[in-house]
């Protein structure tokens, strides 16, 4: 559960019951889930009930059939499916993808409505949010968010049997150049069908056999628009795969790691899984293919980690660590932490 979502399960009665203090965003994935083209919503938990119901706490809240799979964050962190199991599951989303696609068909978005509500205009808000309400990163660790955020940064890298020093400009100068970056990548283009948040812990996977479940699907639009529900840009789903398969952003919010303030930056290592290597061979071969150009993966992802710190506020370091990766990927380093 996110800090604003609560999330209840009920074995006896095979149900999920989820509720949150975030109307909109609950509203948003029941329209998602309720529209469904019957073609695709075996794959994804059955509505119990057509209308949201208020709890006893005055949270709105709607009950889901129960899918007893891992999630792919934790098949990922914990589990050995070796190459086989990972094509196995990158082939079937695939499919998944491909029956969204052609469960509903591609719409234009009006003249002059660019994709910037899913990028820059996100990004821009996210930061407004981070700056009205920083991450107390002080407690935590002994470094004021203000200072992190403003001053270029040192980060040194722990190794297995030895650590690397990287100058980095900060985290401001990384929006800054982010927000002027990406309007190029957000012309008008067709729109269709996506998940909208299709990142491990909203993808349940049954490892024996390949089967997958899709969870927590985002019904994110901007105001006024003239489209379905569910449909946004394809590039969208890719790189929220590609910051879990890839930048490890299950390894930070699930603590995998070790932070350390040091006079004039940070030291931070990260516990790559042992499987990270045939997991994103996996998903780049069979998903990924051509739809991404490297600048696309790269601005579009690192405004991703970027776009998520005001998400996880009540975390610090996770925050902290989710800023450098950011500024890693923005300035093609992270290959630093994959190296041995």
């Amino acid at each position: 559960s996110r800090s604003f979502d609560h999330v209840r399960c009920e074995p006896a009665g095979d149900l999920i019951r989820k509720s949150s203090s975030d109307s909109a965003r609950l509203q948003q994935e029941h329209r998602y889930l309720q529209a469904l083209p019957p073609a695709v919503r075996r794959y994804f938990p059955a509505l119990v009930s057509t209308e949201l119901q208020s709890g006893d706490d005055g949270r709105l809240g709607m009950a889901m059939d129960y899918v007893p799979f891992p999630n792919l964050a934790e098949l990922f962190l914990h589990w050995r499916l070796g190459a086989n199991g990972w094509n196995q599951i990158a082939r079937r989303l695939q499919l998944i993808r491909t029956a969204l696609r052609q469960a509903a068909p591609a719409c234009t978005a009006p003249p002059g409505q660019t994709l910037s509500w899913l990028y820059s205009g996100k990004l821009q808000r996210r930061l407004d949010q981070l700056k009205q309400h920083p991450p107390e990163s002080n407690t935590a660790i002994g470094l004021a968010w203000d200072h992190f955020w403003q001053q270029p940064l040192q980060l040194t890298l722990v190794k297995s049997d030895h650590t690397e020093l990287l100058q980095l400009p900060s985290p401001a100068a990384c929006c800054q150049q982010l927000m002027a970056a990406l309007p190029d990548l957000e012309e008008s283009k067709p729109l269709q069908l996506i998940h909208g948040d299709l990142c491990f812990n909203n993808i349940l996977a049954e490892p024996l056999s390949g089967s997958i479940r899709l969870i927590d699907p985002r019904g994110e639009q901007p105001d006024g628009a003239s489209w379905p529900i569910g449909f946004g840009d394809p590039r969208y789903d890719l790189i929220k795969l590609l910051h879990s398969s890839c930048y490890l952003y299950d390894v930070v919010v699930n603590g995998l790691f070790q932070l350390q303030a040091l006079s004039g930056g940070l030291q931070l290592r990260l516990d790559v899984p042992a499987q990270h290597r045939v997991a994103n061979q996996a998903l780049r071969s069979e998903l990924i293919q051509n739809e991404l150009n490297p600048e696309e993966e790269r601005l579009l992802t690192s405004s991703l980690f970027f776009s998520m710190l005001p998400l996880h506020r009540s975390e610090p370091l996770h925050c902290l660590v989710l800023a450098c990766i950011g500024i890693l990927i923005f300035e093609r380093r992270f290959d630093r932490v994959l190296a041995p």
